[in-house]
């Protein structure tokens, strides 16, 4: 019994690097591995990026009503330049 236990141990212990490999190289994904590594890149991301907004960008929301005045999407390039030279006006 005690040499059946240790072989399933020696078994264990071989096989714990081989089961991380196929974790790490994404071959064996698991989603508890999958969200705390989520978790961490967010954290990382969180710890170096500035604190402050970049004013250079902006959304521009296209809602129904602009739909109903200009026409259904996708619009033109030369409607969407006129559109973009109003925003930079503004």
């Amino acid at each position: 019994m005690r040499l059946i236990s240790r072989r399933i141990t020696r078994a264990v212990i071989r096989l714990i690097p081989f089961v991380a490999l196929l974790l790490a190289l994404d071959v064996l994904p698991l989603a508890i591995v999958t969200r705390l590594d989520n978790i961490f890149y967010d954290a990382r991301l969180r710890a170096v990026m500035p604190h402050t907004r970049d004013t250079r960008i902006v959304i521009v929301d296209i809602d129904e009503k602009s739909l109903a005045e200009i026409g259904h999407w996708p619009w033109g390039r030369d409607k969407l330049a006129s559109l973009i030279e109003e925003l930079h006006e503004r």
